[in-house]
């Protein structure tokens, strides 16, 4: 049963000690599993060769939470593989790349050293060791003497409990690190990381993120991937700059029919799941306007509960005011251990359930959430969409994608200027 619960739930609630010791467990373990099967592979060709490695293999490090890899493909090469320390440094710094997706703090994990001494000792060895040799190697040479820098680029915070910084031990290892946007890497390299940033000014660059239209438009709506293949050839999903023929028939009323039909028949479709899966019944004349991403304070799901409430408010003021119905989608999930997001989705189901059954509006405005929010749901929810809610806090957002999907499928954005 022990052993079970490393695979069962992916990210644990981490708010308690055996929370957090599941966790770390859980990300070793992922991470030793796939660092075997790269190992695995690459001896079928190379045997116990490594001099290839680096160049045949490159393992990127999605924020920080497969950290953890690093100190491992160090033990297995050290301990398992009979190379040197040198030899397998050189190779691991080599392999690894690290990609900020955002600057917020509690982003960039940091282990209580306790923790990895029960759990990792060896693990904790060898990042000492990398730790020890930054330290006294690129940084004393740049910056002789200076302990304040030296206690800022360390791997380990100092402090009442001794913590491991993995975003540090991901920057000093890798050979790339980049933002998912051009303004966010800027930041990145200025604000989040700026002694690294000096110390190795090549390291740092940009990949914006991005969504493929091939899943976006061609697989989940293909109604608008009809009208584009007979517009721009069937080429478009391979290059989406084909798409701009389509700007000379935007006014053209044939194919703004057509599009609204498109448009109006995903929205029938969402009907029929939001009734499967809410019991409420919801118009598909009506606006759609939806809200679909994590649950989070930043993404300020609240403030757009704020407005829905003030809708409500003057429709009972005047049930007859000539408004266009509205619903209002909302579709997330909230990290186990987040209390406050947990009672923003518990607000927006009260407020949705006062709403929808006030026979006072006349239905001029629903409020849905739906449940268990993922790629298969959001698939049919984005091709109906007429309104995406964008409304992050100014500077929070690194680099969203739900606003890339959205515009693909021909919703307006409603969004802060970011």
């Amino acid at each position: 049963s022990l052993a079970e619960t490393i695979s069962k739930v992916l990210y644990p609630n981490d708010s308690t000690e055996a929370g957090k010791e599941l966790r770390l467990t859980q990300q070793y373990f992922f991470c030793a599993c796939s660092l075997r099967d790269i190992l695995r592979r690459y001896k079928r060709s190379h045997h116990n060769d490594f001099s290839e490695f680096a160049a045949k293999i490159a393992i990127q490090l999605n924020d920080t939470h497969p950290t953890i890899a690093i100190p491992e493909l160090m033990r297995l090469l050290i301990d398992e593989e009979g190379l040197s320390y040198d030899q397998a440094w050189d190779i691991t710094s080599k392999t690894f790349n690290y990609t900020n997706h955002t600057l917020l703090p509690e982003a960039l994990e940091k282990w209580p050293v306790y923790i990895f001494e029960k759990l990792l000792p060896r693990h904790l060895e060898l990042i000492y060791e990398i730790n020890f040799r930054f330290l006294n190697g690129p940084v004393e040479a740049k910056w002789p003497g200076n302990n304040e820098i030296k206690s800022r680029l360390s791997i380990i915070e100092e402090g009442e409990v001794r913590k491991v910084r993995m975003a540090n031990l991901c920057v000093i290892t890798s050979e790339h690190v980049n933002g998912v946007a051009k303004i966010h890497s800027k930041l990145v390299k200025e604000n989040l990381f700026p002694d690294y940033a000096q110390l190795w000014p090549n390291k740092f660059c940009n990949v914006t993120n991005g969504v493929t239209p091939r899943r976006w438009i061609l697989s989940c709506n293909r109604g608008l991937a009809e009208l584009y293949n007979d517009v721009a050839g069937k080429d478009w999903p391979l290059d989406l700059d084909k798409c701009e023929v389509l700007k000379k028939y935007a006014d053209k009323k044939e194919y703004q029919d057509r599009f609204m039909k498109i448009k109006h028949d995903n929205k029938v479709a969402l009907a029929k799941t939001i009734k499967e899966l809410t019991g409420v019944e919801v118009d598909p004349n009506a606006m759609f306007d939806v809200q679909v991403k994590r649950l989070h304070e930043y993404k300020r799901q609240h403030l757009n509960l704020l407005y829905i409430m003030s809708l409500y408010k003057s429709l009972l003021e005047d049930p007859d005011q000539d408004i266009v119905p509205q619903v209002f989608i909302f579709g997330a999930k909230a990290a186990p251990a987040y209390t406050l997001a947990k009672d923003i989705i518990f607000a927006i189901n009260a407020v949705g359930e006062k709403i929808n059954n006030d026979l006072r509006i006349k239905g001029k405005l629903k409020v849905v959430f739906l449940p268990n929010y993922r790629v298969s749901l959001a698939e049919k929810i984005i091709p109906a969409a007429d309104i995406s809610e964008q409304i992050s806090t100014a500077g929070y957002e690194a680099s969203g994608t739900s606003n890339m999907k959205f515009s693909m499928n021909g919703a307006l954005t409603l969004g802060t200027m970011d």
